[in-house]
């Protein structure tokens, strides 16, 4: 009985060990977005366990959490599709890079906090990196037009679909940054967000 114990004992600080020496780090280039405006994050994984970890098997093995300063989680718009199997060997790093924005609710001015979580399927074990913080800001417009869209189904007197172009400056570090934001006309809807 003794020997199982210590048996079971053993493989439980193994993988201990092999968990602690698995790193999950997230990163992003700048701190401030504008609504809509994409965010390139990079996670980066480290493994020094002496084992070759397998990931990306399906969407599940990575997680990203984006929480507001209050502690309240964002809505999310769908699941970031991470699938795509690969090896990190062991003393080696890996990259995923991923655009979250289309997946979460990110158009409210704000202070954010975003989190990853890396499962490893060979160990059930779960990893996850420190936050950090990035804000989604507002834009000054210093020009927008109403436009209509020509028609292309035939129909002469129906009413045209109209778009919102809009002209935004943002401060970003002392350093300005022009926008085009084609939105509909009540602006609630975005098509697209263009960084000149």
């Amino acid at each position: 009985m003794r020997i199982l114990s210590f048996g079971v004992a053993a493989l439980l600080v193994s993988q201990w060990l092999a968990s602690a020496q698995v790193a999950v780090e997230v990163a992003i280039a700048q701190e401030q977005f504008l609504p809509g405006e994409g965010i390139p994050v990079v996670v980066r994984i480290s493994n020094t366990s002496g084992q070759s970890l397998q990931l990306g098997e399906d969407d599940a093995w990575l997680t990203f959490y984006v929480e507001t300063r209050d502690g309240q989680l964002a809505a999310r718009n769908g699941q970031v599709p991470v699938k795509g199997l690969f090896m990190v060997e062991s003393s080696q790093r890996a990259n995923k890079h991923v655009d979250i924005s289309p997946y979460f609710d990110l158009e409210k001015q704000g202070n954010y906090r975003l989190t990853v979580t890396v499962k490893v399927p060979q160990w059930q074990k779960e990893i996850s990196s420190k936050p950090i913080a990035f804000n989604i800001i507002k834009a000054s417009t210093f020009w927008e037009q109403e436009i209509g869209l020509p028609l292309t189904d035939g129909t002469a007197n129906a009413q045209p679909e109209v778009r919102k172009y809009t002209l935004q400056k943002a401060n970003y570090l002392k350093q300005l940054r022009l926008y085009v934001r084609i939105t509909d006309v009540s602006e609630g809807k975005l098509y697209k967000l263009i960084g000149l």
